[in-house]
């Protein structure tokens, strides 16, 4: 559904968000997936879904699922682990598609930005298709966009119409359009809260918006119950901002047992090389350095150290991250000796108090142990999860979903890792299916695990549909 505004409207936002991206991308590479489903997930025993893409929807499959049940609901399915670095290029790209039509942009996430337009020179309705058509023909991506008056009606907009949709709700129909959609859909009304409106037979926006504030903020808290009775009635007044400069880079990993406090370690130090390495493609240094770990429970303990001065050295970033480990492994009550039986599920680094200019420290400088301020949270798939190795290369390791580079047969990936035990040959193997995103054929072909023929590669550059 299309509405269309009048021509040179005074001020439009719009609100674009990548259809099942990080799958998406993955079916953009790997042609032969396009029409099956795929699922974006860790491949461990405790390991989450990231994205599922539209056809693996439709078998119950979705974010934040752990893997095991896609895996039951969606036998068929392909599964993959996440490539980070692939979809960071994809981001880009479709940000600077976007970039072209806004006044101001504000990337939210790695796959929605709102775009303020001041002056519209087109029929809304036009515009939307095009930006949509910029993002296809520049990656081809399919991207759903919405528009609207405010952020608020640009992103329920975009979401109505997933996927690959285009929708513009103009000033009239903003409150028909709003009406009849479910209390669930407005921002700040979560599933708790959702619960309780429903509960008392408050379905749809059309039914919140004639409720009395005091019940809303008796189920909903002062500060929500206002807003959400705000946005009811389509007021918004967030503003379209600059995207803000990152305060941190990170990295986490999720094991697939408890791992006690004296195997940690080497944890650790995967973990902080891949944010230290985050760190540097960005050109800074940091002066803070924050561990956090969580137990089988979901209970979050983190402890920051700080440097006298924001550093680039692996060295002494190591130094603080050790030190803000044996605080936060003391805090969470983890032991050495490993009596207790109690371990860590997942550790995470952080590095912020970021800076463009460092030095390099002549002496140790003093460091403080600080509790971590975050709030106690479940763990939520982040395409950070990281995906079990089955053996590795001088130029990296091999998972499923990798990309792999033959000196004849070019550019592949792995589909599959096959252990010696399951293998006819008795050794490790890979099979590789040959292919790049505007291949017509796909060659598949199974390599021993130490094929000097074959590495592990970086991602293909994005493609235009050009």
């Amino acid at each position: 559904m299309l509405d269309e505004v009048q021509t040179r409207s005074e001020g439009l936002i719009l609100h674009v968000d990548a259809d099942a991206f990080f799958a998406s991308v993955e079916q953009r590479q790997k042609p032969s997936t396009a029409a099956v489903p795929v699922i974006v997930c860790g491949l461990g025993p405790r390991g989450v879904v990231a994205t599922a893409s539209y056809q693996a929807r439709r078998f119950g499959v979705g974010s934040a699922m752990s893997t095991a049940m896609a895996m039951r609901r969606c036998p068929q399915g392909v599964f993959v682990a996440p490539r980070m670095q692939a979809y960071r290029e994809h981001s880009a790209a479709i940000m600077a598609v976007l970039t072209r039509f806004a006044d101001v942009l504000e990337q939210v996430s790695i796959d929605e930005a709102y775009l303020r337009i001041n002056v519209v020179d087109v029929p809304a309705a036009q515009l939307v298709e095009d930006v949509a058509a910029a993002v296809w023909q520049a990656t081809g991506l399919r991207v759903s966009v919405g528009a609207g008056r405010s952020k608020l009606i640009a992103k329920l907009a975009s979401t109505s119409a997933k996927p690959r949709g285009l929708r513009v709700v103009t000033g009239e129909h903003e409150q028909a359009f709003l009406d009849g959609l479910p209390v669930s859909s407005l921002p700040g009304v979560g599933p708790v809260g959702a619960a309780r409106l429903t509960e008392l037979g408050i379905d749809t926006v059309a039914q919140l918006r004639v409720q009395p504030p005091r019940l809303l903020e008796r189920l909903l808290g002062s500060a929500g119950g206002a807003a959400a009775l705000a946005m009811s009635r389509g007021r918004d007044s967030r503003p379209v901002a600059p995207s803000r400069e990152a305060k941190s880079v990170s990295a986490e990993r999720t094991m697939d047992y408890d791992v006690p406090a004296s195997q940690l370690v080497p944890v650790l130090e995967a973990v902080l090389t891949a944010a230290h390495t985050r760190l540097i493609a960005a050109a800074l240094g940091a002066r803070t350095v924050t561990v956090r770990l969580r137990d089988s429970q979901f209970a979050t303990v983190g402890r920051s150290v700080s440097l006298a001065q924001a550093s680039t050295e692996l060295g002494e970033l190591r130094s603080a991250a050790l030190s803000a480990l044996a605080a936060a492994t003391q805090a969470m009550g983890l032991d050495a000796e490993e009596e207790s039986g109690a371990g860590a599920r997942l550790l995470g680094v952080s590095l912020a108090a970021l800076s463009t200019s460092t030095q390099l420290a002549l002496l140790p400088g003093e460091v403080t142990v600080e509790s971590q301020p975050h709030p106690v949270v479940p763990h939520s798939a982040d395409g950070r999860t990281n995906p079990p190795v089955i053996g590795t290369r001088p130029g990296g390791h091999w998972f499923t979903g990798c990309d792999a580079e033959h000196t004849e047969l070019g550019r592949g990936w792995v589909v599959r890792c096959v252990a010696a035990d399951d293998s006819l040959s008795g050794q490790a193997e890979l099979i590789v299916r040959f292919e790049e995103a505007h291949s017509r054929m796909a060659r598949q072909r199974r390599f021993a695990l130490d094929d000097p023929d074959l590495t592990p590669a970086g991602p293909a550059p994005v493609q235009s549909m050009e």
